[in-house]
């Protein structure tokens, strides 16, 4: 299996005290297996995508696993 990873920034709105806020985080995508590997080639930067799948640590070494990444079981195209 191939790991592909694409990083991009999730914005999401939130109310918080009554009051709205737009929040914005860099998060990094893992993508397993060549099933992704013709979607990945047509993505250009700034297009929007939704993904879904669960949260894993982005990786081993020293201060990495303090972060956290998605690792994709679903990604489409918007």
């Amino acid at each position: 299996s191939r790991f592909h990873r694409v990083f991009g920034y999730t914005i999401t709105r939130q109310l918080e005290n009554g009051h709205p806020v737009e929040i914005k985080a860099r998060l990094g995508v893992q993508l397993v297996g060549d099933q992704w590997v013709e979607l990945i080639r047509q993505l250009q930067p700034g297009d929007q995508v939704r993904a879904e799948g669960f949260l894993t640590q982005a990786g081993y070494r020293e201060g990495a696993q303090e972060r956290v990444q998605l690792q994709a079981t679903r990604l489409e195209r918007l």
